[in-house]
């Protein structure tokens, strides 16, 4: 068996244009093969025009294909061919002159050489042929494929395997059953949202009253450490702030209620029914030990001159102005996140054809820097390695539905069902980096070219994951949906 690497080639720009190049360059891994094939697609036939060149297809499990390549003499002879110069260009031998060494002296004195040479051209050869075929769209063109050389000679012809991940090439499907909640923000809900924002900047200039002779009561404010349980303890919250007014989850709020300063707390976390659908979907019980570091309660601080000169506003004024605003911005956030939450549910159900499996864990490595970037400073440098690989490992039950939506978003922009903007795919590159620069440090100036490669990729990916999510919600079904927010 032996690993080829496609050369480029006016085929492998061809794959460059039709292939999605979105993701790392090194996520076509090399494959044993020796791999058992079970729960294979039925065999196809590809004949290659104006070729002594015949494949034998067959689709495997995490979109791999396999392929059986039935080469005649005529290939076989023009890659000896050309092997004999390629090994003739870089031997010598005395009394020959570099590049002028005979032919049968260099078949009897570098045969191991041209053997090599000879399956070399042969791989790349049917290489190229085989990413022309219908249906065959290459995770990575660049990448190596493994080809194995099962018998043959240059004068007979032969027979080679050879074994890859391919894009499943997929159909538009009707988003009809997709859901796209109204979440009307109505005017009561405006006003709801500014008491709250108010509220929110009352408490900000409060003074707190410590509470240290009774135990958390309803509309207590407790300041709690909150770690998973187990070998390898990871924090949570650390010194973390929470009101006991029924905005945090249910079963929380119970095991708080009768607690005492300094308690601590072993318990079991329980499903939030008022939890996102996803998060539902997604949700285990996980062993917690609570912490209570403090108790107090508030004293609101009035909405005067002296407030808006703390948060940094001009005047009483401009400080309301700027409630207004934020409100109605939280308001928009809530509905938006709301309404994509729906409408991944509903594509989560139509949208099942199978990913390749190094695209699913690329993502999943993305989705994991997200969530470590996304950490307060002082939790993130708590990580130990292990909690890292946990955490890269629990993203990759999200990570498929997100390979399928870049790939959805690629069909619909080579269809010419949308227009693409590059820009938008360019401001999320600077995101990521800025992501990767706080989970790993500033790279050096080697390794700046390679990692911006890899961004690239990952940030087009992104992009046409929001490409799909828009159009499912232009062409999903309106649904009217109380808004999800919470004073």
């Amino acid at each position: 068996m032996h690993v080829y690497r496609w050369r480029k080639s006016p085929n492998v720009q061809l794959f460059r244009e039709r292939g999605p190049l979105l993701f790392f360059r090194e996520v076509c891994r090399v494959i044993n093969m020796t791999e058992e094939t079970s729960s294979v697609a039925t065999q196809r036939v590809e004949t290659v025009p104006d070729q002594d060149l015949r494949f034998e297809i067959q689709t495997l499990p995490d979109c791999m294909v396999e392929m059986m390549a039935y080469a005649g003499p005529k290939l076989t002879q023009e890659a000896s061919r050309k092997a004999m110069d390629d090994v003739a260009g870089q031997v010598s031998l005395p009394g020959f002159r570099k590049g002028k060494v005979p032919p049968e002296t260099i078949q009897k004195n570098f045969a191991p050489s041209l053997e090599k040479a000879w399956k070399q051209r042969l791989a790349e050869r049917i290489g190229s042929f085989a990413l022309r075929l219908p249906g065959i769209i290459p995770v990575d063109p660049h990448g190596s494929v493994n080809f194995a050389v099962q018998k043959g000679s240059p004068q007979d012809g032969a027979t080679l395997r050879l074994r890859f991940e391919v894009i499943p090439d997929i159909t538009v499907p009707d988003f009809k059953s997709v859901e796209v909640p109204s979440c009307e923000i109505t005017d009561e809900l405006k006003a709801k949202a500014e008491e709250h924002m108010k509220r929110s900047i009352q408490l900000f200039g409060a003074e707190w009253d410590p509470i240290t002779d009774r135990p958390v009561e309803e509309g207590d404010f407790v300041d709690l450490d909150v770690e998973t349980q187990g070998d390898t303890p990871s924090p949570i919250f650390q010194d973390r702030r929470f009101e006991l007014n029924g905005s945090i989850p249910a079963w929380l709020q119970r095991t708080l209620i009768g607690a005492t300063l300094g308690q601590v707390i072993e318990t079991v976390s329980e499903l939030d029914e008022r939890a996102a659908p996803l998060a539902k979907e997604s949700f285990q019980p996980t062993p917690l030990k609570i912490t209570v570091r403090a108790i107090q309660r508030p004293r609101l601080a009035e909405i005067n001159e002296a407030l808006a000169k703390q948060v940094g506003a001009e005047s009483v004024e401009k400080l309301l102005e700027t409630i207004h605003e934020q409100s109605q911005m939280l308001l928009t956030q809530i509905r938006e996140g709301t309404r994509i939450e729906t409408i991944r549910r509903g594509l989560r159900k139509i949208l099942t054809f199978p990913v390749p499996r190094s695209l699913v864990q690329q993502e999943a490595m993305h989705l994991g820097i997200h969530a470590i970037a996304e950490m307060p400073d002082a939790h993130r440098s708590k990580l130990t390695q292990e909690n890292v690989n946990q955490l890269f490992k629990s993203m990759e039950e999200l990570a498929p539905h997100n390979v399928r939506l870049t790939i959805l978003g690629k069909k619909l922009v080579d269809s010419k069902l949308v227009e693409f903007k590059p820009a938008e795919a360019e401001g999320l590159l600077r995101v990521l980096f800025q992501e990767y620069i706080k989970v790993y440090g500033q790279p050096k100036e080697e390794q700046m070219r390679p990692l911006l490669e890899k961004l690239q990729g990952a940030a087009l990916a992104q992009a046409l994951q929001r490409v799909a999510l828009r159009w499912a919600e232009a062409h999903g079904t309106a649904v009217q949906q109380v808004h999800p927010f919470i004073g």
